[in-house]
């Protein structure tokens, strides 16, 4: 009984550990997006909104989700 309850917590340890660096990982974005994009488009709406636009020569994030959901 010792060593099934063992297990169980290392995989249930394991789990929030995975979970908390998921979360850590999607929050370290946001704070990079809120801190590092947001001033550059939304301090002049029409004309950063086109520069914005315009600096996604190659890809655009389409690319991203067509990829993960085919």
């Amino acid at each position: 009984m010792t060593i099934h309850n063992s297990i169980r917590n290392k995989a249930g340890f394991g789990l929030f550990s995975f979970a908390l660096l998921a979360y850590g990982a999607v929050m370290g974005g946001n704070i990079y997006q809120i801190i590092v994009e947001v001033p550059n488009w939304s301090s002049d709406i029409p004309n950063s909104l086109i520069s914005y636009r315009n600096s996604f020569h190659l890809t655009h994030p389409g690319y991203f989700f067509k990829a993960l959901f085919h």
